[in-house]
């Protein structure tokens, strides 16, 4: 049977594989999570999907919500994840990107190998305009210069930014505003792949330019404020699923034993109490292995 090594030797037998493994590890630490550890974990699965889920975790402060999506986005690599204090409504739509330009399918197409292309040519006609000594060929490579010189400038120009949101998540780990909220609504909605949005660059004079969010992301934010008084609530309501943590006594004395725990013992010690580094390190191998075979 197939096993995987593990950092302290040990092994994971392959159809030891499972999700209740991770869950049970994480509400170790997460006591009476349960539910909430599932429905962040599989909403972060989802983000590989056609249809990513979004999930609203709202519940006054102190409850919890960041603790229990903070155990969970740990697990995912970083470069899957997203994570945000705070954002304006437009600032997702000036994150890094590719430059690129449509072709003649209607297709984007990064302009970086079309920019290469014409340097490469440009730097040709200056070898041999520069080795030769006629006239008319250096008159006629001049031009030439000065055409595939515009040409890289007219690709520059009417380039737009490509942000790829595929595969990814989004987790607001602080209130969004209600107007944040509404500027994701069409990205939200999954009725189409790719969203522009046009702005003004005021660089070297002023001029409207284009960048295009691509793809669809899984969206968590955790809030401590009441969004049913906004009037587009029943919006979110059907783009978001809206949960809330466990708010029980039994949870709070647990979770304040598990405080206590990791405050007070000393590490090794804290591992026998409460969860081990074996545990916490198998916990990734089966959320890298139900990735590669979901």
């Amino acid at each position: 049977m197939m096993s995987t090594q593990t950092e302290d030797s040990s092994t994971i037998e392959e159809n030891d594989y499972n999700i209740d493994f991770v869950i049970d590890v994480i509400t170790k630490e997460a006591p009476k999570e349960k539910r909430l550890t599932k429905q962040v974990l599989y909403t972060l699965f989802s983000a590989k999907s056609n249809d990513p889920l979004n999930l609203a975790i709202n519940a006054p402060t102190g409850e919890g919500k960041t603790y229990v999506v903070q155990k969970v986005v740990d697990l995912f690599p970083k470069n899957d994840v997203i994570c945000l204090v705070g954002m304006s409504e437009k600032a997702l739509f000036h994150r890094p990107g590719t430059l690129v330009i449509k072709n003649d399918d209607g297709n984007y197409i990064s302009i970086e190998q079309k920019i290469k292309d014409i340097e490469s040519q440009i730097q040709y006609c200056e070898t041999e305009r520069a080795n030769s000594n006629d006239k008319n060929l250096k008159q006629a490579k001049r031009h030439e210069i000065k055409d595939l010189e515009a040409q890289r400038k007219e690709i520059s120009e009417n380039s737009k930014k490509l942000i790829e949101l595929s595969g990814k998540t989004l987790i607001f780990l602080d209130s969004p505003p209600a107007h944040l909220l509404e500027a994701l609504m069409p990205l939200l909605s999954h009725d189409r792949t790719e969203v522009e949005y046009e702005f003004v660059d005021t660089y070297n004079g002023i001029k409207t330019r284009g960048n295009i969010l691509r793809g669809f992301p899984a969206v968590i934010f955790t809030a401590a404020r009441d969004y049913t008084n906004s009037p587009r609530y029943p919006e979110i309501q059907r783009r978001f699923l809206i949960t809330n943590p466990q708010m029980s006594q039994e949870k709070y004395h647990k979770a304040i034993g598990c405080i206590t725990a990791k405050y007070s013992l000393p590490d090794y010690a804290y591992q026998q109490e409460v969860v081990s580094d074996r545990e916490r390190y198998s916990k990734k191998h089966h959320i890298q292995y139900s990735k590669q075979n979901c």
